[in-house]
């Protein structure tokens, strides 16, 4: 069976993943929580890795807040840009994984629609610090994998559904239970999903092939569907 280290593995995916992946690899993971088998902070220097890993899935990173300051705005890329590169120095040190996949985000494309329709890297806009990090981690994991002969294949997930949801799908699903959303134009408007489950399936998928890759359900729902779908609703 082949190892697999999983940065993030203790956080929303982790959760929801960590038993499906465990069918197909030895996990190992690896961050700054008290669950995760391997303590490590990626932000204050480069982890002591004890062996080597067939497969490595980042999915560690810093989202879901707005920063109002200049400090909280250099936290993204302490997380996303600066703990990606110290965790390739690990690597390094015992062995360049077979296969690295990094989940991104389809905020790299900015807030314009049309752009989420193609894996095109020229249409890609750092319009936040978030979005910037993640883009700037994704350029240099796309030059070390070159040089390390290591395949690359990068997720960018549309809003992750599935329990424990954070960022915009749990401040909905909170507003529902507190009686603080408000539902506009009739809840039409449609949004790109993915379960959170599939990310376990297309891990094995893209550790073989590599690539870019914008990833969702084949059903948009609309935010009513979403709304009747809330525990509370």
């Amino acid at each position: 069976m082949e190892k697999l280290l999983f940065t993030g593995g203790t956080g929303f995916l982790g959760r929801n993943i960590k038993s499906l992946l465990d069918k197909t690899y030895g996990v190992t993971t690896i961050g700054i929580m008290d669950a995760d088998m391997i303590k490590a902070n990626f932000v204050s220097g480069v982890p002591e890795l004890p062996e080597y890993y067939d497969v490595v899935l980042h999915a560690a990173g810093k989202a879901h807040i707005y920063p109002k300051t200049e400090a909280e705005r250099q936290a993204f890329y302490d997380v996303n840009l600066i703990g990606t590169i110290h965790l390739c120095d690990a690597l390094e040190k015992v062995g360049v994984p077979k296969a690295f996949i990094f989940i991104s985000t389809l905020n790299v494309y900015g807030d314009e629609p049309g752009n989420m329709n193609t894996e095109d890297d020229r249409l890609l806009v750092g319009s936040s610090p978030y979005a910037d990090s993640k883009i700037k981690a994704e350029k240099y994991l796309t030059e070390w994998c070159a040089k390390n002969g290591v395949i690359l294949g990068i997720l960018r997930p549309s809003l992750l559904a599935g329990k424990g949801a954070p960022g915009n799908l749990g401040a909905m699903i909170n507003g529902i239970k507190t009686g603080a959303y408000l539902s506009i134009a009739g809840g039409k408007a449609k949004k790109s999903v993915l379960m959170v489950d599939d990310i376990a399936h297309l891990v094995p998928l893209v550790a073989n092939k590599g690539g870019v890759y914008n990833v969702c359900d084949d059903h948009n729902p609309s935010f009513g569907e979403l709304e009747l779908l809330s525990p509370s609703s």
